[in-house]
């Protein structure tokens, strides 16, 4: 596993293009183009304080590692990124691939509120079947993604033991939307009301 500044990589609109369709790395390029989002956005958005990137410390770099491939995993599991329930299914995923209470209660603090929320259990039993395929899966995290963006996507979810999101792709359809996506809507919401005071003071 070589320490790699995958950002830098994931970054570089050549390195993105390369993909042959089918690839992990054509639906990495596809994710993008969907939801504008860039790994470098995920480092600005991580980035507490200025040096902190440069941390040589082992433990500093496997935190980088899982930052700069989040959004690859979003797209090996099949969560989706610009969703209430797919991060919230993917941050359970990803509690039983690396530990970290953070990952724990954030997944968990999503769960319950959708219970009352949504009216029923189906956001939060894709949020637990989220973390029973990452129990399952193989450790993503060792992997050397340089080669396995080349990999056909069905193939690496399958070298990789990860499994199909019944319970998630059944709650979207019975959600709808709108409650798949609640906890976004919120926030966009606060946020609009926000601006406004801000302006004002």
């Amino acid at each position: 596993m070589t320490r790699s500044r995958l950002a830098r990589r994931f970054s570089d609109p050549a390195f993105v293009a390369s993909f042959a369709p089918g690839t992990v790395g054509a639906a990495y390029r596809d994710f993008l183009e969907t939801t504008g989002y860039s790994a470098d956005g995920l480092v600005e958005v991580s980035r507490l304080v200025p040096s902190e990137d440069d941390l040589a410390h082992p433990y500093a770099w496997f935190g980088r590692r899982v930052r700069d491939t989040h959004d690859i995993w979003h797209v090996l599991t099949g969560y989706k990124a610009d969703e209430s329930m797919g991060e919230a299914a993917l941050v359970a995923f990803s509690y039983a691939q690396v530990g970290g209470l953070g990952w724990a209660l954030i997944g968990s603090a999503a769960a319950l509120k959708s219970i009352r929320v949504t009216g029923s259990r189906l956001f939060a039993k894709a949020v637990w079947e989220g973390y029973r395929h990452g129990r399952k899966a193989k450790w993503i995290s060792g992997e050397d993604y340089l080669t396995l963006l080349h990999e056909p996507l069905d193939a690496a979810r399958a070298r990789l033991g990860i499994a199909t999101p019944v319970a998630y792709l059944h709650a979207q359809r019975e959600l709808g939307p709108e409650l798949a996506s609640y906890l976004s809507t919120q926030r966009a919401a606060n946020a609009a009301a926000v601006a406004p005071q801000q302006i004002a003071a």
